[in-house]
C-alpha cells in the first residue's frame, strides 16, 4: 500500500495535478519520453557525438 501511495504522490508531483493513478502514470511516462526525445534532438542539432548521447542514457 505504501508503494502505491508513493507512486501516486510521484504522479501528482510530476504532473502538477490530481488525477486517477492510471492517468497520472501515463502523463508522467509521456512527459519523460518527451524530455528524452527533446534532449536527443537538441544534442543532434548541436553536433553532440552519438557516443556521448548513448553514455548519457547509459546504453553504451
Amino acid at each position: 500500500m505504501v508503494l502505491i501511495t508513493l507512486t501516486y504522490l510521484y504522479c501528482v508531483i510530476g504532473t502538477g495535478s490530481y488525477q486517477p493513478l492510471g492517468a497520472g502514470l501515463k502523463a508522467v511516462r509521456a512527459n519523460t519520453q518527451r524530455e528524452k526525445i527533446t534532449m536527443i534532438y537538441t544534442a543532434a542539432k548541436n553536433g553532440v557525438p552519438l557516443e556521448d548521447v548513448l553514455s548519457r542514457f547509459k546504453v553504451a
